[in-house]
Parts: C-alpha cells; sequence; structure tokens
C-alpha cells in the first residue's frame, strides 16, 4: 500500500506549454496533476511502485565509457533510487560535455529539476510522456544523442530554410514593378492569360511567415533550455516550403534570369534601411547567444560561439562601407525630375494601345507615349503590343478560326469589327478597372483597335512620341514599303518632327533623308562614340540593361537616356538621383505626384546614422553579455535551503578517468533528516561533499 500526501503545488506554465506545444506538439509536457488521490491504476501514468519486474541492470552509459551496473530496483525505494537513475545518467552525459554538476547548467528537464530543487517531498512525482521518452533515450546510452543530433540538423535546416525564403519573398515583394510584363511572358509561354503574380505573392508571404514562426519558436526552445523536438507534420511543412522555394527560384533563374537584377537595384534603396534592421535582429539575438555563452563551461565551446557571433556583428558594423547608392548624395547635387512617357498610353487607366489610352495619357500631361505599329494587311498602320490579336481584343469569338494569325495579316475592315476594351475590364492587369467612373467604365468597354493616324491627332500639340515596329511577314503585301507608309502618316499628321523619337535600327538612313528632324533613338546598348558615328541622340533601354555609371558617361557625352518599364515610386526616385533624363511607365499618373525622391541623405548624415546605429548595438550587446553572465552564474552558489549537486569529474585524457556524483538534499520535509553537509557548486565544477541518505519509502513515481 502507498501513502498519499499532499502534493506541493507548482504553478502551470502556460507560456512554455503552448511553446513546445506549437513547436513539437507536447501540450501537456509541463501539467501536473493535483489529486492526491489519484489511483495508481488511472490510465495514461505508469505507477513504477508496483512494478517489480523494472530492471535497469543492464543499462550502461556509454558516452564516457563508463560501465555502471544498477541494481534491480525494490518495490519499497523504486521511485528514488529511478529518480537518482535518471538524475545520475543526465548529469553524466552533462559531465561529458563539460558541465560543472549544477542542475539548471546540465540542462535538466524541468520535472527533474523541480525535483532536484525540491528535494523530492512530494509524494507523487509525474512524469510526463515525452521526459519519460527522454530517460528512456538516457537509458538507452546513444539514442540520445543520435536524436539531438537529428534535432540539430532540421534546426540548421530551419535556419537555411528561413534566409532562402527571406531573399525568395524580398525578391518577389520587389519585383512588383514588373507584375504585368511577368504575366506577359508566362501569356507568351502558356497561351492564356492569368495573374500569376498575387498568387505567388501570397504563397511566398504565407511560406516565410510560417518559417519565421518556427525559427522563432525554436530561439525560444533555445532561450529557455528546453530541447527541441519538431513535430512531423512541421517537418512535412518545412520541407514542402524548401522544396518549392528552391524549385520557383530555379524556375525565374533560368526562364527570366534578367529579372534578378532588380534584387541589386532594389539594395540601392533599401540597403541602409535593411542594414538597420539586421543590425536590430543581431543585437536582440545577444540575449540568446550570452544565454548560451554563461551556461556553457568548455572552452573551446565557448571560443567557438562567441567567434561566430563576434564575427557576424563585426561584419554588420562594416556593411555600410560595401552600400553604394545615388540618393547618398547631397540635395543640391541632385538633377532635375525625370520626363514621364506613357507607355501605350496610359494603361492602368485604359486598355492599353486604344485612343482612351492616349487621351487619358494627355490628360495627365505626361511628357511624351510610346506606341507599337503594325501595318494592316491593306496597308493602314494601327497600334498593336502582340504579334497577334488574342490577348487585346475579341478576335476569338468574331474570328474564330483566325485566332492565332498574325495581326498584320488582317485588313483594317476586320479589324474595325474587333473589341480593343473588354478584355481590360475582365482581366484587370493593374487591378485599376475597379476604380474607374462609370463613364470610364463604359467608354473602355466599347474600345476598338486604333489606327497610328487618330492617335496622333489626339496628341500632336504638345507631346512627344516614342515609336516601335512590329516586324511584317515576308508574305505580307507592303513588307518593303511600310516604312515609308508610316512615315507618311506620321509627317501627315502635323505632329513636329523633333517631338518623335524614331526606334527601328531599318532604314534608319532613308528616315534621315525623309524625316531629318526625327530624334534618332536606339533600342541596343552602343557606347558613346559609336552613337555619334550613327548619329544616335538617346538610348531607350530596360531598366535592368544600364548602370549608375552608364548613366553618368551617356549624360556626360550629352546623350540622353529613356529607361522602361519604371511603375513603382521607389525605382523612379533611384532613377532620379541617378540623371536619368525620362522613363517609360505604365503609372503616369502615379509618378507625376511624386514631387521629390522618397529619400535623400547627405553622406555626413548617413555616416552619422551608421556610427551611432553600430555605437547603441554594441554598448547593448556589452550589456547583455555582462548581465547574463552575473544572472546565469550567480546559480552555481546555492543557498543551504535549495538542493545541492556536486560532481567530480577528472580527465587526465581524452577517456573520463573517473566520474562521481552525489546527490545531495537539504530541509526534506515530512519528517526527512537533514543532511549536515551541504554541497555548493564550485566555480570549476568539483566538490565532494557527503550526504545522509532520506527515506523513500512513502514516495511514489508515475511515469505516463
Amino acid at each position: 500500500m502507498v501513502k498519499h500526501q499532499p502534493l506541493q503545488y507548482y504553478e502551470p506554465q502556460l507560456c512554455l506549454s503552448c511553446l513546445t506545444g506549437i513547436y513539437g506538439c507536447r501540450w501537456k509536457r509541463y501539467q501536473r496533476s493535483h489529486d492526491d488521490t489519484t489511483k495508481a491504476s488511472d490510465a495514461g501514468w505508469w505507477d513504477v511502485t508496483s512494478d517489480p519486474e523494472l530492471d535497469l541492470h543492464d543499462w550502461i552509459y556509454r558516452g564516457s565509457s563508463a560501465i555502471i551496473p544498477i541494481t534491480r530496483l525494490n518495490t519499497t525505494a523504486c521511485n528514488y533510487q529511478l529518480l537518482e537513475v535518471l538524475l545520475l545518467a543526465w548529469i553524466m552525459r552533462a559531465a561529458g560535455a563539460g558541465c560543472t554538476g549544477c542542475p539548471r547548467e546540465c540542462n535538466l528537464p524541468p520535472w527533474l529539476l523541480a525535483a532536484v530543487m525540491d528535494g523530492f517531498t512530494s509524494s507523487q512525482m509525474l512524469l510526463p510522456r515525452n521526459d519519460a521518452e527522454q530517460a528512456q533515450n538516457l537509458m538507452d546510452g546513444d539514442t540520445l544523442s543520435a536524436g539531438d543530433g537529428w534535432e540539430r540538423l532540421w534546426f540548421l535546416i530551419l535556419t537555411l530554410s528561413f534566409f532562402l525564403t527571406l531573399v525568395w519573398f524580398y525578391f518577389w515583394w520587389e519585383v512588383r514593378n514588373d507584375y504585368n510584363e511577368i504575366n506577359w511572358f508566362l501569356y507568351n509561354r502558356m497561351g492564356y492569360w492569368s495573374d500569376w503574380s498575387i498568387p505567388i505573392l501570397v504563397t511566398t508571404a504565407a511560406g516565410f511567415t510560417y518559417i519565421t514562426v518556427l525559427l522563432i519558436l525554436a530561439l525560444c526552445h533555445i532561450a529557455v533550455g528546453q530541447q527541441m523536438n519538431l513535430h512531423w507534420l512541421h517537418k512535412i511543412g518545412l520541407m514542402t516550403t524548401l522544396i518549392t522555394t528552391v524549385v520557383t527560384m530555379s524556375s525565374i533563374a533560368q526562364l527570366w534570369d534578367d529579372e534578378w537584377e532588380m534584387v541589386f537595384i532594389s539594395l540601392q534603396a533599401t540597403a541602409p534601411f535593411l542594414h538597420i534592421g539586421a543590425l536590430a535582429a543581431v543585437t536582440a539575438l545577444s540575449w540568446l547567444i550570452a544565454g548560451q555563452f554563461a551556461r556553457t563551461e568548455k572552452a573551446t565551446s565557448q571560443m567557438l560561439m562567441f567567434t561566430a557571433y563576434l564575427a557576424v556583428v563585426v561584419a554588420l558594423y562594416l556593411v555600410p562601407l560595401t552600400i553604394s547608392s545615388p540618393c547618398i548624395m547631397e540635395k543640391k547635387a541632385l538633377g532635375p525630375k525625370p520626363a514621364i512617357i506613357g507607355h501605350r498610353g496610359a494603361p492602368m487607366l485604359a486598355p492599353e494601345n486604344t485612343l482612351m489610352s492616349f487621351q487619358k495619357a494627355v490628360e495627365q500631361k505626361t511628357y511624351g507615349v510610346q506606341a507599337d505599329v503594325v501595318l494592316s494587311y491593306d496597308g493602314v498602320p494601327f497600334l498593336m503590343h502582340d504579334k497577334t490579336l488574342r490577348r487585346t481584343t475579341n478576335v476569338e469569338e468574331v474570328f474564330p478560326e483566325r485566332a492565332y494569325e498574325l495581326a498584320s495579316m488582317f485588313n483594317w475592315t476586320d479589324l474595325e469589327k474587333l473589341n480593343a476594351g473588354e478584355w481590360f475590364l475582365r482581366n484587370d492587369p493593374f487591378w485599376t478597372a475597379g476604380s474607374l467612373s462609370r463613364s470610364d467604365y463604359l467608354e473602355a468597354a466599347n474600345q476598338s483597335v486604333c489606327r497610328l493616324a487618330d492617335m496622333l491627332e489626339v496628341i500632336k500639340d504638345n507631346t512627344s512620341l516614342i515609336l516601335n515596329f512590329r516586324d511584317l511577314p515576308p508574305a505580307h503585301p507592303y513588307y518593303s514599303t511600310y516604312i515609308n507608309i508610316t512615315l507618311k502618316t506620321i509627317l501627315a499628321s502635323g505632329i513636329r518632327q523633333q517631338a518623335v523619337m524614331w526606334l527601328p535600327d531599318a532604314e534608319r538612313q532613308l528616315v534621315r533623308q525623309i524625316a531629318p528632324g526625327f530624334q534618332q533613338t536606339s533600342g541596343l546598348k552602343l557606347d558613346a562614340e559609336r552613337m555619334r558615328e550613327k548619329g544616335i541622340v538617346r538610348l531607350n533601354l530596360r531598366y535592368t540593361k544600364v548602370t549608375n555609371e552608364d548613366v553618368r558617361d551617356y549624360t556626360t557625352a550629352n546623350l540622353s537616356v529613356n529607361l522602361y518599364t519604371v511603375n513603382e515610386p521607389w525605382l523612379y526616385s533611384i532613377l532620379w538621383c541617378t540623371g536619368v533624363q525620362s522613363v517609360t511607365s505604365d503609372s503616369s499618373h502615379i509618378l507625376r505626384k511624386v514631387p521629390f525622391p522618397i529619400w535623400l541623405m547627405p553622406p555626413d548624415e548617413y555616416r552619422l546614422i551608421w556610427i551611432t546605429s553600430d555605437l547603441i548595438s554594441f554598448i547593448i550587446i556589452v550589456g547583455v553579455f555582462i548581465f547574463q553572465k552575473w544572472r546565469l552564474g550567480s546559480i552555481r552558489t546555492y543557498n543551504p535551503e535549495q538542493i545541492m549537486l556536486s560532481a567530480a569529474v577528472r580527465r587526465s585524457s581524452r577517456d573520463v578517468k573517473i566520474m562521481k556524483e552525489k546527490l545531495i538534499f537539504s530541509e526534506i520535509n515530512n519528517g526527512v533528516e537533514t543532511t549536515d553537509e551541504l554541497s555548493l557548486c564550485s566555480e570549476n565544477g568539483y566538490a565532494n561533499e557527503m550526504v545522509t541518505p532520506t527515506d523513500h519509502r512513502d514516495t511514489k513515481l508515475r511515469m505516463n
């Protein structure tokens, strides 16, 4: 018969329960029963006192090559002996890693640490299932070490996944400037239009958030000294997120490697602020690093930990030396605001390359517009960007058998029958259709294919024009004369020749003869000397194709640079600071409202912020390390009222020669004899005090 005594009350640790529950699905890890009438046969608990067959005789401690036989446990003192075995095993394992012998320093599981600090005075000690498994692992010798190794591996995978998803999330967030271009690129490959940008962004954000939460939980486990045990569902989610991210990044790198240049360009705008954010994160991490440093007694481990952390901190302190941004400049050195050219009109406010789109661009007072010219089969110049009419017209409804036919193979009489506005309202490529007024919505829905002559009539008075041409197939009846027909249409409109930027390379000499006032513009990156030889005065390039140095060189050579397609204010600000003369944009109505670069900082001010941030970070880190060393170092000295543990560990070589552990308990309740000698955990981790053993007849241990 086992006598029940009132169980000492332990406050439930809700935060730790949630921490281990979310991370490893161990919700009852810290739950204790306060019912002293609990029966030994209650489901879910193992009463070791009623199990006379419990035999630990064959258990050996393999970690130090020391064989420690344990005699068969009897039913009267089973609880104490088992706790002693478990505690001894844990301390020996920790001692092998350089532990001084103090319970908290040796990372005892909470239930065992509580038992030690309480002096085993409770009549019941309820061992949660996961800690029972840990105890069994201890009895199995190297099983726990293997488990710890796997958990460390999963932590490394989690950390790698965090940084990988961070880079991918940053990349996809910054390329929102090119979302429409990405969708168009995928449309050409898959044959149908779909907005892929937002689903990818949402999925990326969800994956990054999930990985971040797991990493925070893992760091919290380390901070509170809990063993990490990532649940198998989280492992599946982690690997799924990692593999998906790698595959997606590889696909983008293969299909559209040019887009990765956006990352380096965006860093010119974000690097100073990312540096401060990273500095704050690493500074906050010092609490965890300092805690681990203070708990670790092995000098080699301390040195490795401190050196690695110091290297990261110093690298962050010096990162600003590598940061180069055109917006770190004196305000007086800032050039004029880049002119804005509407890309195919104002495609966010109306269907692209339609008359309504160019009217909206004129209303926005843009410097110019860009248009793509195609010649119909019967010789009428009209505006269309794609090779076919499928994306921007209802050709599949009107001429289903000709849906994949080249746009230039249609007569103008057939083109007039097509609707060029409904697709804009249906697909909503820029998520702006819902913001149109009722009148604009109806007007957009009734747009038709626009002739070049009609567009020129709208813009000819005070707007410049960049013209690009779609090559005609050799079977086209006007294959050899389309340049002449287009020039004739432009000159007949009355637009100023100086307002026309001629982009095609074909027949430049003929164009100079017929229209000498046109601004000859190149879509290829050429050196300044060659441009002069060809009579080219302007470059029209994608913003990823030029560097800040290129823009300065062209400006010095009195050559203008126009970059496309620039939709985001931050990118517009960077190019403004760089000295670009003009940009082509889908969002002219947004960029025209940018009165000044988003940020502009004098070099001296930036250096002051940099040095101040580093000093504050350094002071905080030093303070945290000192505080953690004082706080955790004080654990080594226990009051006489506390339970003490001494571990004598002597090593003369790689093998452990002697290991001796003593358990000492003080102020034992319920008539337990008080010890005459108490042990203190010394600074060097060695002590040899003896203890009078306690009476264990009424103690009971349960394992779930």
